[in-house]
């Protein structure tokens, strides 16, 4: 009998060994478990980290800043104009475009160093006046009586409207009329 013990204590030590080191790897990741939940329900109960702010200003600030924006092609865009303007404004610009090419021709041909060092070209160059006169066109054909100012002030109206009803204010001025 004496053998049999032995060799019975023998057999269940390792098997202690084993499942001692096993209930101590289960322990560690058990507390593991327990402190990572424990940190989720802390930061689930505290406060949401704050958004970032926003990179642009939006729609409505794009808007404003288009109708804001003093840039002579802008201006052609916003300004009213009527149905005969329309047709001559880019004529006009043309002519104007065709002037500033000859005076820095002459201007070339006077004195072809001064010329280089103060427009830093080597000549001047003869602008695409087909392209410009379109262009100028389909700007001055969209503010054609005062049409995309009034669709930009529109979106921005109703951008700003939107945003005040999702902040829950109630419009623009902040009153809900509901009854």
């Amino acid at each position: 009998m004496p053998a049999e013990r032995v060799t019975k204590e023998a057999k269940e030590k390792p098997v202690a060994k084993t499942s001692s080191v096993t209930d101590d790897g289960l322990d560690r990741l058990k507390s593991v478990l327990e402190q990572n939940r424990k940190s989720k329900q802390q930061s689930e109960t505290g406060e949401k980290p704050s958004l970032p702010p926003p990179v642009s200003l939006g729609p409505s600030g794009a808007i404003v800043d288009a109708l804001l924006n003093t840039a002579p092609e802008h201006m052609l865009e916003l300004t009213d104009f009527s149905r005969n303007q329309v047709m001559l404004v880019p004529q006009v610009v043309v002519t104007d475009d065709m002037w500033d090419y000859v005076e820095q021709v002459l201007s070339y041909r006077d004195d072809k160093s001064h010329y280089f060092a103060t427009s830093k070209r080597k000549y001047p160059e003869v602008p695409n006046l087909s392209r410009r006169y379109v262009y100028v066109l389909a700007q001055t054909s969209r503010s054609r009586d005062g049409k995309l100012k009034k669709a930009l002030e529109d979106m921005a109206l109703a951008e700003l409207e939107t945003k005040s009803m999702d902040d829950g204010m109630g419009g623009v001025g902040g009153h809900d009329f509901e009854d």
